[in-house]
């Protein structure tokens, strides 16, 4: 996938994962816009995301070219990527993510 439709997987997966532990200090219920989540990877040439303002997400892409790839293997752990109690593979989240982008939300960025 192209950056821009990496950014937008990247966004879904902050949206839907929760704090954990201390990260409840950081926590905000909020969904973040493509623009903030944007702003924040500007200086990820890999787009890896940790923590994301008190969430636990834990999502990376590989890098080959201009090209973005989810990882196949090993398979999303819930217990420390938290977006994955609501998309259980990363198949699952790149095709919720590709519906959203195809409904414009590139243009966003």
């Amino acid at each position: 996938m192209r950056r821009e439709q990496a950014i937008v997987t990247m966004q879904l997966a902050i949206n839907v994962a929760m704090p954990v532990g201390l990260g409840i200090i950081q926590w905000k219920p909020k969904n973040y816009t493509l623009a903030e989540v944007t702003e924040s990877l500007a200086d990820s040439e890999h787009l890896y995301v940790d923590y994301f303002k008190g969430r636990q997400v834990k999502l990376g892409f590989i890098v080959k070219g201009s090209k973005y790839y989810l990882p196949s293997e090993p398979a999303p752990d819930p217990m420390t990527q938290s977006w994955a109690h609501f998309y259980p593979t990363y198949e699952a989240l790149e095709e919720a993510a590709a519906k959203l982008y195809k409904r414009g939300a590139s243009k966003l960025l």
